[in-house]
């Protein structure tokens, strides 16, 4: 096999023993005394090695910071290696890796990964997702406990629901959790609406003011600052009464491999009827950020 390089795209051609006219990339070459391989057309065109490639980065709407700087060129056996983020910055989101195309849609690339360079040369777009991971539940589907008319699962009289702020997912009759901010009820007379708790666990937990599940309004912070002590939070019972609320926020701290996040639980109480409406799950992607509740992201 000949290779013939003339800066372009080029194939390679098996001769045999006569001569033959021969296309190659936008100009005819004559040769003589041999003869081209009969199907041409079978042949695989190849990058050309004699052709370079460059890397740039796009801070796709960074508000801080520089892009990384690639000065090398690549031919088509050489590895690219992603650079890493080391200053870019978009204030309330966090920096998600690398993407062929702004929205997203192209090849997602993670920093320090490597592949082979192509024929184009390559812009890598920085992928940004919102610090606030934010899940609401649409009016038509609000998730509602309605602890005065369900069956217990539990000796005791025990009723769990189950909401996976991560997921953003609510389970009514769920078993008992250690994995979940869990809502547990207990019926403790006919002639009392019993009560709605909060299961306090290490991982998932809310604050308590002398038993009762602290409610905040909207724009409250919700951080560190606020969660003390460790116990159960009430939310309705003959000594503990909420009262009814129109779109409050139990604030939550909950753990995820091993970093403390917070966030918020939007709800609404209507206290004649023993329901607990579920509108909506928040918390911050940060570890140890601050989040205001009502916070939506971007």
């Amino acid at each position: 096999m000949e290779r013939f390089r003339n800066g372009r795209s080029y194939k390679l051609i098996q001769f045999s023993t006569i001569s033959c006219f021969v296309f190659v990339s936008s100009f005819l070459l004559i040769i003589t005394g041999v003869s081209c391989a009969s199907d041409l057309s079978k042949e695989d065109e190849i990058f050309d090695p004699n052709q370079t490639v460059g890397v740039t980065y796009n801070g796709n709407g960074h508000t801080a910071g520089s892009v990384p700087i690639d000065a090398m060129m690549y031919s088509s056996i050489d590895e690219i290696e992603v650079l890493m983020n080391t200053s870019l910055i978009k204030e309330g989101y966090i920096f998600n890796g690398w993407n062929t195309m702004a929205d997203g849609s192209g090849q997602q690339y993670d920093e320090n990964t490597s592949f082979t360079a192509t024929s184009l040369d390559l812009v890598f777009y920085a992928q940004w997702l919102s610090e606030i991971a934010y899940n609401e539940f649409i009016a038509s589907n609000v998730s509602i406990i309605d602890f005065l008319n369900v069956a217990p699962l539990e000796v005791g009289n025990w009723y769990h629901a189950s909401v996976d702020v991560f997921n953003g997912s609510l389970t009514l009759n769920d078993g008992s959790s250690n994995s979940k901010l869990q809502f547990q009820y207990n019926s403790i007379g006919i002639d009392n609406k019993g009560y709605l708790r909060i299961k306090y666990n290490p991982n998932f937990r809310t604050v308590s003011n002398d038993g009762l599940a602290v409610n905040l309004s909207s724009g409250s912070v919700i951080s560190s600052n606020i969660f003390k002590g460790d116990s159960h939070a009430e939310i309705s019972g003959v000594d503990h009464n909420w009262g009814d609320k129109n779109n409050t926020y139990i604030p939550i701290l909950i753990s995820k491999e091993n970093q403390t996040h917070y966030g918020y639980i939007k709800v609404s109480f209507n206290d004649a009827a023993g329901q607990l409406a579920i509108h909506a799950t928040a918390y911050n992607r940060l570890p140890e950020k601050e989040i205001f509740a009502g916070q939506v992201g971007q």
